[in-house]
């Protein structure tokens, strides 16, 4: 798994992929500070942080960051749809899985 983008010693890039995953791993159950200490992440927040774009904006938004808008009220009721989307979108991961896992 293609993780991170070295820049410098104290600052790390991680990419989308990786920080998508580390989303996905903090839905399934695992703890921020599992997922910190298991994937050499140096603080714990930056998961949390990753988490709670997601809830707020989508996955997308990890990769091109959150989004920018002039109108408060648009930018309201998208950032209620992605909310809601993203949900919808790891509420169909989960009940795939259970799927998957009954049908052994």
């Amino acid at each position: 798994m293609a993780q991170i983008q070295e820049t410098t010693r104290k600052n790390k890039r991680y990419t989308y992929e990786f920080k998508k995953r580390m989303v996905e791993l903090y839905y399934e159950g695992e703890s921020a500070q599992e997922l910190a200490e298991k994937y050499d992440i140096p603080n714990r927040r930056r998961v949390q942080e990753w988490v709670q774009i997601v809830r707020e904006n989508g996955y997308e938004a990890l990769q091109y960051g959150k989004p920018k808008s002039n109108n408060h009220k648009d930018s309201a009721v998208k950032q209620s749809l992605q909310k809601e989307n993203a949900r919808l979108k790891l509420e169909n991961e989960y009940l795939k899985k259970l799927v998957k896992l009954k049908r052994g």
